[in-house]
């Protein structure tokens, strides 16, 4: 997993929620 995933992965959960 890359770090722009993991950053990208964390925004989607935060928005999503």
């Amino acid at each position: 997993m890359n770090l722009e995933i993991t950053i990208l992965n964390h925004r989607l959960q935060h928005n999503l929620s």
